[in-house]
């Protein structure tokens, strides 16, 4: 219900101090891209496969921490929180202190992201306590943060001044539709072990760098 009542006051606040200061211009025809272009297609199936590695630890984190590191239900929210927020803040310090910072490129970006998603994938794989698991998805917190502005960076240097917004478009779309298979798919695999989930994620992750290096 906050997040009800808080998204109700923006948009009351926005209808009345955002108004059109100026009178509508003619604008020229906006640059249409398809998905299959084949200067971003790769780039759109490298965003999607590892967005679909970063989302899957997300969506299962808690069931995972009760069924693999034996923790009870009553403390499993606060585990998964610990582990899911150091992800979270390996993420967010990759993308301000180190693509900032280091000014790195985004070929780059498309082979140490998935490194480090492999690694930290193997490890949350092979972990039997809390620790080891939030060392994991520290590791695949960082690797996340370098990937995403390596693809999206990527595919933009890949197409003209004018097909910005589209590009930009489609790199979000193909993160975004890895939220809508990750929970079936990781499901399936769930069901028959919650180990072979987390090596299914690094066998992708290990596919991305593959591509990244070819």
């Amino acid at each position: 219900f906050g997040v009800a009542i808080l998204s109700f006051c923006s948009i009351l606040i926005i209808s009345a101090k955002v108004t059109e200061r100026s009178a509508p211009k003619e604008r020229k025809a906006i640059a249409r891209l398809s998905p299959t272009d084949r200067r971003i297609r790769l780039y759109l199936i490298f965003g999607f496969a590892s967005a679909t590695v970063t989302a899957i630890p997300i969506q299962f984190a808690s069931f995972y921490v009760i069924d693999r590191i034996g923790i009870s239900p009553a403390d499993a929210l606060g585990a998964a929180g610990i582990a899911l927020s150091t992800g979270a803040g390996a993420s967010l310090f990759a993308q301000i202190a180190l693509v900032q910072r280091f000014n790195l490129k985004p070929f780059l970006l498309l082979r140490a992201g998935p490194a480090l998603l492999l690694a930290g994938h193997l490890a949350i794989a092979l972990s039997q306590d809390i620790g080891a698991l939030t060392f994991g998805m520290m590791l695949g917190g960082l690797g996340a943060g370098l990937v995403t502005p390596g693809y999206v960076g990527a595919a933009s240097l890949a197409v003209s001044v004018d097909e910005q917004g589209a590009v930009a478009g489609l790199s979000n779309a193909a993160a975004a539709a890895s939220y809508i298979v990750a929970p079936p798919l990781g499901y399936l695999i769930y069901a028959i072990n919650p180990v072979y989930l987390i090596i299914a994620t690094a066998g992708i992750a290990a596919s991305t760098l593959v591509l990244a290096l070819c």
